[in-house]
């Protein structure tokens, strides 16, 4: 969340005004419902919370996405 000049969230934002067509995921320690609700509102897909990590839902997201290739 915490970034040098800017947050996660804006960082999203700006990936996504730059990169319409990305996927973001948000991993962070801080689950806080005001905190879901600004993930969606820039853009981000996904919201990973650190202590309850699934790493097959990562896989899922991962695998999920659109391959150049394709």
């Amino acid at each position: 969340m915490r970034l040098p000049g800017m947050n996660g969230f804006e960082l999203a934002q700006n990936l996504k005004n730059d990169f319409p067509c990305i996927l973001i995921a948000m991993i962070t320690s801080y689950d806080l419902p005001e905190y879901r609700q600004a993930a969606s509102q820039h853009g981000i897909e996904r919201f990973f919370v650190k202590g309850s990590l699934d790493w097959k839902e990562i896989a899922e997201f991962v695998q999920s996405t659109p391959k150049d290739d394709q």
